[in-house]
């Protein structure tokens, strides 16, 4: 049971607590980007059964020939790999081709000063082009309703029922419904998308939602701000309340001169989750070294305690 809701709790290490949130009073350096290996640029590429529009197909192509790749060794082929699976295989598959299949081979043109210059012969079969179909929201518990209307989660969606089906635009309505149950509370949600293909080239689209439990604010600590500056700090949230990422996020954004130059929120929050009682403590830290590469993910870092 939570005590005292409504109230800001300051505190500056407890027990086991103390040293998650412990933070040194000097940022170390940064390390210098260390070389990736060798320099490999695309000179070519050959699209072989491209079921693309020319204008598409010439935006996909220029797209690849300016980035830089980078290979481990000269009979490394993984940048090709990355080429058919990220820009290749996301275009087509934003555009339609759920399924589609790709082979390619690469091929060397030369060895240059600036790096190895390579040609991509890539075979393309595109399959069907799909369209959007319906689309369902369930609860993974088939015993409980979800937590959220479906209409508030059919806002989320990017995508109309006649659409071409869309695998990013997918992806993007999945960060979104977990974001938005984040700002409930909701921070373990968890939503699997299940793909239900149709005779007449449409996908069903069902999520599967995880909700997990709603976790309420059990204590919030301020680190890095001497005494007189905590007492003038209006923070979104205190204790009791449940808690919301969306929130926090605000109040970094506008006291975000207030913290280290170069903090992030993701650096910033420290977020002590305790699954038996679904409550989190939080540690707001105005003296965090920011971080020289985060992870793509939209939460601040979450850890689990259950001994309490």
């Amino acid at each position: 049971m939570l005590l005292g809701f409504g109230v800001l709790v300051l505190f500056v290490g407890r027990g086991s607590v103390s040293p998650l949130f412990a933070q040194s009073n000097a940022c170390p350096p940064i390390a210098e980007d260390q070389p990736r290996g060798i320099d490999v640029i695309v000179d070519q590429v050959e699209l072989h059964g491209n079921p693309l529009s020319d204008s598409e197909t010439a935006a996909l192509v220029r797209d690849i020939e300016q980035t830089h790749f980078f290979a481990s060794s000269t009979t490394n082929d993984d940048w090709a790999n990355e080429i058919m699976e990220v820009p290749i295989r996301g275009t087509l598959q934003d555009n339609g081709y759920f399924r589609v299949l790709i082979e390619g081979s690469p091929y060397l043109i030369r060895a240059g000063g600036d790096g190895l210059h390579y040609g991509l012969r890539v075979e393309i079969e595109g399959g069907p082009q799909y369209h959007l179909g319906d689309v369902r929201f369930v609860n993974s518990r088939e015993d409980k309703p979800l937590a959220l209307s479906e209409t508030i989660l059919r806002q989320q969606i990017e995508l109309n029922a006649g659409d071409l089906f869309s695998v990013s635009k997918i992806r993007r309505t999945m960060q979104s419904m977990t974001r938005l149950y984040g700002s409930k509370g909701f921070i373990d949600m968890v939503p699997e998308p299940e793909f239900r293909i149709r005779e007449d080239s449409r996908i069903d689209l069902i999520f599967r939602i995880d909700e997990g439990p709603r976790y309420r604010i059990a204590e919030v600590a301020v680190l890095g701000l001497e005494p007189g500056a905590r007492k003038q700090l209006q923070l979104p949230q205190s204790a009791g309340d449940y808690f919301s990422g969306d929130l926090w996020r605000t109040f970094f954004g506008d006291n975000q001169s207030r913290f280290r130059h170069g903090a992030t929120f993701e650096s910033a929050m420290s977020i002590f989750r305790n699954t038996r009682s679904s409550t989190v403590q939080l540690a707001l830290d105005f003296a965090a070294c920011p971080q020289p590469e985060l992870q793509a993910n939209d939460r601040p870092h979450l850890a689990t305690r259950t001994d309490r």
